[in-house]
């Protein structure tokens, strides 16, 4: 037998719609959620109407039943010769409505009385309610032998559609027992609860319908400030960074959601800036030695009758250059690498006064040609978890600058000191190891000491104060500087600066954060290290 296949044309497109658009969602989840609540609503106000129904009815046969029984004991009264049957019948005339009547029985099971307000049938009549089986209300018969019994009876009777609730009681009248059993039709009650189930079979759905639409166009009122934001930041290129999402409500969820990511355009917009201009910067650092070196190499071939010693000063011309060269080109690798995440610490136990020591005696090489004094002030014991060769790189740099713009018979002071953190460490005790390097320079200009830790950031007095071409170098010390003491969780900046000279603070943490052990990765800079900044 062939299989029949689904056609896919009925729910692949109503699904497709439902999974792409929030709209959609929205309201099929909000029409759902309310069909729930609706559908315990109307299960609850079903059962509450029926059962407010049933009990007003028996409290209403209740009192039909008190109040009959009130009324022939006041006939009995003044008519106390009268035949029992017409006195009762006198008191039912109080009792006359169209879905109820009145039985009177005789302690003996005879049926004494009945209200001729409906029909009564006739195998009632006349008849003990021990041999009543086959009428339609021998459980109304049962419900008076509970009544004789001495308690009250509430029972429901009947068969198919048409029911009957059925209150027994038994009552003593001038003294003689008789049992009261009031009938009440539930037909009434049936209609009204069909009634009402009609009532929600249209209602509902269409509660459910305007629901939806309601539900489909608050989705689609609320979403479109979500649709203008992905509108506006579709224009947006990387040629147009300066453009922002427009903000309808700062206030609420999605103005701040805007809000959030306008500030994510602006600190994107801030780094394409800083590296367009680290690659201009970049550029025209490398093209300088580049034409220099062009330059000299096409000068002394250009003639072949040079004499040794100018070749050699072209060679010499030539060496200058290409370390400036590889010096700058390590130093953009290693700011690449850092800014990546990619620069591993290779971190051991070193001392920081041995390093100390060391930058002293180097500095002494490069103070000697210039006549500067280099003073190295005694130092305690000081153990550190860190990278040798960049710890030493940062106390070079300093050293190097602090000697370069240092003029002839100045001098240059290295010190190494533990201090207290006072912002972490409230009870003075020692937390950093605080190495300073002060110079007798005549300073640096106020309106570059902000920037002085940017990248490509030189001081036209720094790069002519001994008049020589070389004596300013690309600008990345102090950059490289800040990041080699930030990833070992430490400060560089300027402490001072005036016309007397400069001092410069590397402050570590005695306890290295860094000792994790080694090859321990510098992490991004959106992650635990800061990064450096950049020239804006």
């Amino acid at each position: 037998m062939p299989s029949i296949k689904q056609s896919p044309f009925a729910v692949t497109p109503l699904f497709s719609a439902v999974r792409h658009s929030v709209r959609l969602r929205l309201a099929l989840w909000h029409t759902l959620a309310l069909a729930m609540l609706l559908a315990t609503f109307a299960a609850g106000a079903y059962v509450f109407l029926t059962r407010t129904t049933r009990q007003r009815g028996d409290r209403v046969l209740s009192e039909m039943v008190t109040a009959f029984t009130a009324s022939w004991a006041n006939e009995r009264d003044e008519l106390p010769d009268a035949p029992i049957a017409e006195t009762a019948l006198d008191a039912m005339q109080t009792a006359r409505y169209q879905d109820r009547r009145i039985l009177l029985y005789g302690d003996d099971g005879l049926l004494v009385a009945v209200s001729d307000s409906t029909a009564v049938s006739p195998s009632i009549a006349g008849a003990r309610w021990q041999h009543a089986a086959e009428s339609p209300l021998s459980e109304a018969v049962a419900a008076v032998a509970a009544a004789r019994g001495g308690a009250p009876a509430l029972t429901t009777i009947g068969r198919d559609d048409e029911w009957v609730r059925v209150h027994a009681v038994r009552e003593l009248v001038a003294g003689k027992p008789f049992v009261v059993v009031a009938l009440r039709d539930l037909r009434g009650d049936d209609a009204l609860a069909e009634t009402f189930l009609n009532w929600l079979t249209v209602t509902l759905p269409l509660a459910l319908v305007l629901s939806g639409g309601g539900g489909y166009l608050i989705a689609r009122r609320t979403l479109m400030p979500v649709v203008a934001i992905a509108r506006d930041a579709e224009q947006i290129s990387a040629q147009s960074l300066n453009a922002r999402l427009h903000v309808q409500n700062p206030t609420d969820e999605l103005g701040q959601l805007a809000g959030v990511l306008n500030g994510l355009l602006s600190r994107l917009e801030v780094s394409f800036d800083q590296q367009k201009q680290f690659m201009a910067d970049a550029s025209h650092e490398l093209r300088t030695p580049v034409a220099v070196l062009r330059s000299a190499a096409d000068i002394a071939l250009a003639n072949d009758r040079r004499t040794p010693d100018e070749l050699r000063q072209a060679l010499r011309l030539v060496s200058g250059e290409s370390r400036r060269l590889t010096r700058l080109v390590e130093d953009l690798f290693l700011m690449a690498r850092a800014d990546a995440g990619q620069q591993p610490l290779r971190v051991e136990r070193v001392y920081l006064e041995e390093l100390l020591h060391d930058a002293s005696q180097a500095a002494r090489a490069l103070a000697a040609p210039r006549e500067v004094t280099i003073i190295a002030e005694p130092a305690d014991e000081s153990p550190f978890e860190g990278d040798e060769e960049l710890l030493t790189r940062v106390l070079m740099n300093l050293v190097d600058n602090a000697v370069r713009h240092t003029p002839e018979g100045g001098s240059v002071t290295l010190s190494l000191v533990r201090a207290s953190d006072e912002a972490a460490n409230t009870r003075g005790v020692a937390t950093m190891y605080n190495i300073r390097v002060a110079d007798t320079g005549s300073g640096i200009p106020t309106e570059t000491q902000a920037r002085i830790f940017d990248r490509f950031v030189r001081t036209d007095r720094a790069r002519t104060r001994d008049g020589r071409a070389d004596s300013g170098g690309a600008g990345l010390g102090l950059s490289i500087a800040r990041w080699i003491a930030e990833a070992h969780s430490g400060s560089l900046r300027l402490e001072s600066s005036s016309e007397r000279g400069s001092c410069f603070v590397l402050s570590l943490p005695i306890q290295s954060p860094t000792s994790g052990g080694n090859g321990a990765v510098i992490a991004s800079h959106a992650a635990a290290l800061p990064r450096v900044r950049q020239n804006a």
